[in-house]
């Protein structure tokens, strides 16, 4: 694939740029720095698709240039269980608690992205993974906290790390867990034009 312009990822994730480079994309990685409390939590998929505007919003008023020509892609991932939203744990309690309520149940991993190419057109869309976690106990989430693993990560687990060993199945896109759903994102950007195929 060839890119037609710079792309800028407006995530601090390493393992978004990692999915990206997979597929052969180079990307600028811009933090957006927002305060992801402000949103309102009305589900996981309506706040994945809200947290992922505001990111390239905000990436995208930092960003002036005259010269350049840069497409926009962001993306946040919201875990939730029967309409209770995880974002990333606050402390190591706090994601004691959410692996204890994840144990052993089928959750949903909704990542909303947005892909802005130069013209300002885009396409967003907010993917829904189903995770089944093995039962977990109390001194299984001791040793996984222990590995400060999930203390970055959305439902404080990483399923592409150790927090793997402890899913039993997943049901729809394995890369939307991690933190990016590749193909959707790969059509995104063919249909409007941010690559092409070489």
């Amino acid at each position: 694939m060839k890119q037609k312009e710079k792309l800028v990822l407006a995530s601090a994730s390493p393992r978004r740029k990692s999915l990206l480079e997979m597929m052969g994309l180079e990307c600028n990685i811009v933090p957006s720095d927002i305060d992801e409390s402000e949103c309102e939590r009305e589900s996981a998929e309506f706040l994945s698709l809200e947290l992922s505007r505001r990111k390239l919003e905000a990436v995208r008023s930092k960003i002036k240039s005259d010269v350049q020509r840069y497409s926009y892609l962001s993306a946040d991932t919201v875990v939730s269980l029967d309409g209770e939203i995880f974002g990333k744990p606050d402390n190591f309690e706090h994601a004691r608690a959410m692996l204890a309520k994840l144990s052993g149940k089928t959750h949903q991993v909704h990542t909303g992205f947005r892909l802005e190419n130069v013209k300002g057109e885009f396409v967003e869309e907010s993917v829904c993974t189903d995770v089944t976690f093995a039962s977990l106990s109390s001194g299984d989430i001791d040793d996984y906290v222990r590995t400060k693993e999930p203390m970055d990560k959305a439902g404080a687990y990483g399923i592409q790390g150790i927090g793997g060993g402890y899913i039993l199945r997943i049901s729809g896109s394995y890369t939307n867990v991690v933190g990016l759903p590749v193909y959707e994102v790969l059509k995104a950007m063919k249909q409007i034009g941010v690559i092409v195929e070489s």
